[in-house]
């Protein structure tokens, strides 16, 4: 019942499919929107020994707050909130205001990010400070930045990628070719009695 159903109405439905990848795929080219993502290193501290007659120095800190605007179109109105901001340094310098915050911290306020276009900001301060105890929020115009998770990984040779890739179209060719077949199968058992 149920493959006699699929058969019949299967030209429909991979229609439909068909239709709704091509439209979302045309979406996705023709659409000009920002799309502004963030992570952040890991931190890190160095503890430097005390000199002669002088108590323990508190422990020196950093990490890099990366900003990036995957999108097409500029990210406007960019702000990244601090409980309180420390020493830190932007790369690429681009024009960008600091501001005070109403519960006293501080933001600092991007006018513009161009499209394609990574920000990196560097903090440097003295303790043992998480990096949610000093990034309040990361906002634009159009809501908060996404925060995505990374992590450091290894690089591979272009040859063993390369080598996964086709690995990759043999394994969907059999899958297609399987499906085809199972089609074909049915098509046989259920149409040509």
């Amino acid at each position: 019942m149920f493959w006699s159903w699929l058969l019949k109405y299967s030209s429909f439905l991979v229609t439909g499919v068909v239709s709704f990848l091509v439209s979302y795929a045309v979406y996705r080219f023709t659409n000009r929107q920002s799309y502004l993502i963030y992570y952040t290193s890991h931190p890190q501290w160095v503890t430097m020994p005390p000199q002669q007659g002088q108590q323990q120095p508190p422990p020196i800190g950093t990490f890099t707050l990366f900003l990036w605007n995957a999108g097409k179109a500029p990210a406007r109105e960019v702000h990244v909130g601090h409980f309180w901001l420390p020493a830190s340094n932007v790369f690429p310098d681009l024009p960008r205001q600091l501001i005070s915050t109403p519960s006293g911290g501080q933001a600092i306020k991007f006018p513009m990010i161009p499209p394609k276009t990574a920000i990196s900001i560097s903090y440097l301060f003295f303790g043992v400070f998480t990096v949610e105890q000093i990034i309040s929020y990361v906002g634009w115009e159009e809501g908060t930045a996404k925060k995505i998770p990374v992590m450091l990984q290894r690089i591979w040779p272009k040859w063993w990628i390369t080598t996964l890739q086709v690995l990759l179209v043999a394994g969907i060719w059999v899958v297609v070719n399987a499906l085809l077949s199972l089609i074909e199968f049915l098509w046989r058992v259920h149409y040509e009695r």
